[in-house]
């Protein structure tokens, strides 16, 4: 039955864990990275492509607009590439959890382990019976003897001798079969790590990217704002001070959502939260939250 377990652990639980490994790291490995890279555009090539000059025909309706259809062409090519690396970036990290526990030699190498000790432990029990079984066949020789008592007694005896043969075997493998498998999720550690640590790189630069877009456009809006306050013949109209804009009035109603949950947490008993970080973005119909850029642990 342990062998059995044994078996079924490193078979279900190990093995089959590290190739799956193996595969999966292949199909987000070099090729995959390659391909991601040779889509993502230079900052020369964003400027370029968003390059306006400043006048009446840019800064009209249908001049935005042309500014407005490159910027999202832009900003749907650099999105659809991060979520990919998000989910790439997910997978492998999802690998690297699994594959850790086998280095620690914890999880399913900790079962073997215990299961090891276990055995090495009732080894002792075993071996009394062993010795004890030719004491209780002499006690039951001579007149008075009883052949159902011998037979009970070798039964006994047999069957201990197997378990203890089992048993031994199995201790002295396990840590044959721990070496190994150890040395095998090292292996295939390696190319996860190297996947990861380039897809980090790769999303680090595409959110750069992707502000770098975002402050072109509020480049353009500010320059074409600024254009038509020039050119405006009625004369400058000009926001009264105490006025908040509706950006900042976008950001007074997060600051609030921010800190009503804040207090809320914080009057459950929780100490810590996970703090993210996103750009904003001006809509149709007024901001709205664009994409990710970070997150970190605070204190409450």
């Amino acid at each position: 039955m342990s062998t059995q377990q044994a078996r079924n652990i490193v078979n279900n639980q190990i093995d089959n864990l590290i190739t799956r490994a193996k595969t999966e790291i292949k199909n987000e490995g070099k090729k995959k990275i390659a391909e991601l890279k040779a889509q993502i555009p230079t900052p020369q090539t964003i400027k370029e492509k968003l390059k306006a000059e400043i006048n009446a025909d840019s800064c009209s309706e249908k001049g935005k607009e042309k500014f407005m259809k490159i910027y999202n062409e832009l900003n749907d090519l650099l999105t659809g590439i991060n979520n990919v690396i998000g989910g790439a970036l997910e997978k492998v990290e999802g690998l690297e959890a699994s594959i850790k526990p086998i280095m620690e030699e914890s999880g399913p190498v900790g079962q073997m382990k215990s299961m090891a000790e276990f055995l090495n432990n009732i080894l002792q029990p075993l071996n009394i019976i062993i010795l004890a079984a030719p004491v209780l066949l002499a006690a039951n020789s001579g007149p008075t003897s009883s052949g159902a008592v011998t037979d009970q007694v070798t039964d006994k005896r047999n069957k201990a001798h197997s378990k203890v043969k089992e048993y031994m075997a199995l201790i002295l493998c396990v840590p044959l079969i721990i070496l190994y498998y150890v040395n095998e999720a090292n292996k295939v550690f390696i190319p996860i790590n190297l996947a990861k640590s380039k897809l980090t790189f790769i999303d680090t630069e595409v959110k750069k990217l992707l502000m770098y877009l975002n402050n072109l456009l509020l480049e353009f809006e500010a320059n074409c704002a600024q254009f038509e306050i020039d050119n405006n013949n009625g004369g400058i109209i000009v926001i009264p001070p105490d006025e908040p804009t509706p950006l900042e009035v976008y950001l007074s109603n997060l600051q609030q959502q921010y800190d009503d949950l804040y207090n809320y947490l914080k009057s459950e008993g929780h100490d810590k939260a996970i703090e993210r970080i996103y750009t904003v973005k001006l809509a149709i119909d007024g901001f709205e939250r664009d994409y990710y850029t970070s997150h970190k642990v605070i204190d409450l």
